[in-house]
């Protein structure tokens, strides 16, 4: 029987295809490193994004929420100063927040509103009453709502209305252009 084995023997110089067969190796190597850098600087960016989203979040809470206790200090202020009690400032500060959680309006601007009440001498049972209205107003006539509750209450002082005129009844930029 004879040998089934083929020997072929190549003589040259194989130094550069042996360079480029080991070159290889290091090229992969680089690339496979820059893929995972790659990898890595997403990977931190794609954190980074959702972190700062969290923070910016975090910070729009905190803002809101000085917002509001900012206006319900001035409240505060000036119903104290009117001789209101704890338990009056207590009620106006559940008020704004029921009323900031159930309307368009957030609760800095319904404590904003109830300040305005309070310069104008309104105590504090008169202005809980009346925001319901106040709110309806600057919801249905586009107008922000310190600007509803300060022409409400410079309405009702120049001709000598009270709340109780219009408790129950949703205040109207008709009614107040019609007298």
């Amino acid at each position: 029987m004879a040998d089934e084995n083929v020997i072929v023997e190549i003589d040259g110089d194989s130094s550069g295809f042996d360079k480029v067969v080991s070159g290889l190796s290091d090229k992969l190597s680089e690339q496979t490193s820059k893929i995972g850098s790659a990898l890595a600087d997403l990977g931190k960016k794609a954190v980074s994004g959702a972190i700062s989203g969290l923070w910016d979040l975090g910070q729009a809470a905190i803002e809101t929420g000085q917002a509001f206790e900012k206006s319900m200090s001035n409240v505060e202020a000036l119903q104290l100063a009117a001789g209101a009690t704890s338990d009056a400032i207590a009620m106006l500060k559940q008020v704004s927040e029921e009323y900031g959680a159930s309307t368009q309006f957030t609760m800095a601007q319904c404590a904003d509103a109830l300040g305005y009440m309070a310069l104008a001498g309104w105590d504090a049972e008169q202005s809980a009453a009346a925001l319901p209205g106040v709110l309806s107003l600057a919801a249905a006539s586009g107008m922000d709502l310190a600007s509803a509750s300060d022409m409400v209450t410079d309405y009702m002082s120049a001709f000598s209305k009270s709340v109780s005129d219009y408790t129950g009844e949703a205040l109207t930029a008709a009614e107040f252009s019609d007298k």
